[in-house]
């Protein structure tokens, strides 16, 4: 009897690991607090940041195990790693801004910078050249390194009091790279490396709203979330850098409120929800938007580490091996006004 018992667990190990889970399920963490930030460089190396109170964590193994690597500080708010041992973080200590960085995959950091700046959000595009946006605590600014937080240069600065986030393309175009910011609902671009911005705006298709935030593919291609305040949240495209944009997704009532986005390829976009247990998911370019379950509340952030592993989270933390498994599409598709949909796109596994 207990070498039939021990048949049967090998046998279940063997087959749970052979059919992980569907779908997005919860991951434990080793600590609580809510999530700022989160980064996975592929489907197993990732970190995550939480405050109140305020940890640093990461994984090698995709999230089944973590490792405290910071805790009780406020130097890591926001962070990017551009490989598994190269990262900047920006937070403050005490009443002063700061900017970190390590070569080691987060053990040890060291202080690049300290002072008056508050950096609240960085973008990096290569191993010595970043942006960060934040305030001087009188305006609001975009500043750069050449050389990996060595030093950093104020290169633009704005009326507003700060700037929450940005975000720069990693492929040059004519020689330059091309970037975008968020603030209070504004948002401006650059074509020339950050040296100069265009008027910001809060306005699409002539309404008057708040972008919240925002994913490019590439200098065409792009994602935002667009709220005009009208109870109506919007997910809109642009195919020509923003001079078009094409609403893709609204609600109506705002039940179902997009957070962050995030898209992995041409095809494959997802975006946070800030009030249920769903994950907002399209398979197509987001021509057609749906829903996946999650078993967390309030799923606001998301990180994709390409089209099958991502996580979102904002109290608790959720994984998925298989892009969310499946898309449930319930309403009218804004894109096409002559039929309804109803309809459920069922997944492949484990037949073709």
């Amino acid at each position: 009897m207990k070498s039939i018992f021990c048949i049967s667990v090998f046998i279940l190990l063997i087959y749970s690991k052979a059919f992980p889970q569907t779908g997005w399920y919860e991951q434990p963490l080793p600590v609580t607090g809510t999530i700022s930030d989160m980064q996975f460089i592929d489907a197993q190396t990732g970190w995550i940041t939480l405050f109140n109170p305020t940890n640093f964590v990461k994984t090698t193994d995709g999230g089944n195990n973590w490792i405290i690597q910071q805790t009780g500080s406020d130097q890591f708010e926001h962070f990017e790693f551009i490989n598994d041992t190269l990262g900047f973080a920006t937070g403050h200590i005490g009443a002063n801004g700061q900017i970190s960085k390590t070569t080691n995959g987060g053990i040890n950091w060291i202080l690049t910078y300290t002072g008056i700046n508050y950096y609240s959000n960085l973008s990096f595009i290569n191993n010595d050249t970043g942006y960060f946006c934040g305030t001087d605590g009188n305006f609001a600014g975009v500043w750069r390194t050449t050389n990996g937080g060595a030093s950093i240069t104020r290169i633009f600065q704005t009326n507003f009091y700060t700037i929450e986030q940005i975000f720069f393309l990693k492929q040059r175009y004519d020689n330059e790279y091309y970037g975008w910011w968020l603030s209070s609902g504004f948002m401006s671009k650059t074509t020339n490396s950050g040296m100069s911005w265009s008027v910001p705006t809060r306005t699409v298709n002539g309404q008057t709203g708040n972008y919240t935030s925002l994913f490019f593919l590439n200098k065409d291609t792009g994602w935002v979330i667009f709220d005009p305040n009208l109870d109506n949240t919007k997910i809109l495209k642009t195919f020509n850098q923003g001079i078009d944009w094409k609403v893709q997704y609204y609600d109506t009532n705002n039940n179902y409120t997009p957070t962050t986005i995030e898209g992995v390829n041409a095809s494959d976009v997802w975006a946070g929800n800030g009030f249920w247990n769903i994950v907002h998911a399209s398979s197509n370019g987001g021509n057609i938007w749906g829903r996946q379950s999650s078993p967390i509340f309030r799923p606001v952030m998301i990180e994709m580490a390409d089209s099958l592993n991502g996580w979102v989270g904002l109290n608790n933390l959720s994984h998925t091996t298989d892009g969310g498994g499946i898309i449930t599409y319930v309403g009218i598709d804004p894109s096409n006004t002559e039929i309804p949909i109803s309809f459920q796109l069922k997944q492949n596994y484990p037949n073709p």
